[in-house]
């Protein structure tokens, strides 16, 4: 049952309406709310409710006809302070709706959003007070005065993972080289590659030097003995 979704700790309960069905709202949700045996008043707007009850707001799209967005969202939050009131049931149809701010305004002050997609499938998402979200989607039969639903398990679908070749991992190829390839890597000469040829006869490394004219050298066996000491 519907009713066990969304009766209890949501304080703002808000339908959105994708389908078209804003004309049944107050007997959908007078059923829901029945079957929990709840008692409700239906609520013009005002923010006076002297009395311990659920209220059910008349349909945004009335409202929107009376008061601006302003007024509609400020008396909501009253309504959300009053501790006479234990649940708030809103109905918004984006058909009829003209103001583009009403759904994802009402969305953002709501605890717990039931938008109905289609005839038979809708989304209820919750929002706990530690900032947790939680989406889940149902079949329904609301359109036949029904509240019962029906979770649709969506099933996790394991991608498969490929074999990982890491000779093809890298930005250059290395290995499984063509013949045509290996021949090309061979002759591949790089600028900074030194190129010795095979006849070429080895030659010893010779340190040569040559003085210059002003260079003093020590002709005699002790060079340190032009050295005066005190």
């Amino acid at each position: 049952m519907i009713s066990t979704q969304i009766i209890g700790n949501y304080k703002f309960v808000l339908f959105v309406d994708d389908v078209g069905i804003e004309r049944n709202s107050v007997k959908i949700l007078d059923n829901i709310l029945r079957e929990a045996n709840l008692l409700y008043e239906i609520n013009d707007g005002s923010v006076t409710v002297l009395k311990q009850t659920n209220v059910i707001l008349e349909a945004i799209s009335r409202l929107e006809l009376e008061y601006n967005e302003k007024d509609i969202f400020t008396n909501i939050q009253k309504l959300k302070l009053n501790e006479n009131v234990s649940q708030i049931f809103a109905w918004i149809s984006s058909n009829n709706v003209h103001s583009k701010i009403l759904i994802p305004f009402l969305e953002h002050m709501s605890e717990l959003i039931v938008t109905i997609k289609s005839n038979n499938q809708l989304s209820i998402l919750s929002k706990s007070k530690s900032g947790n979200v939680k989406l889940k989607e149902y079949h329904h039969e609301l359109m036949n005065n029904k509240t019962m639903i029906k979770e649709i398990k969506i099933e996790k679908v394991q991608e498969q993972k490929e074999d990982v070749n890491v000779d093809n991992i890298g930005t250059f190829k290395i290995g499984q080289f063509t013949a045509e390839e290996l021949e090309a890597k061979r002759n591949l000469k790089l600028p900074f590659e030194k190129i010795n040829s095979i006849n070429q006869e080895k030659k010893e490394a010779k340190i040569i030097y040559t003085p210059d004219n002003v260079d003093d050298f020590d002709e005699e066996d002790d060079p340190d003995n032009d050295l005066q000491f005190i």
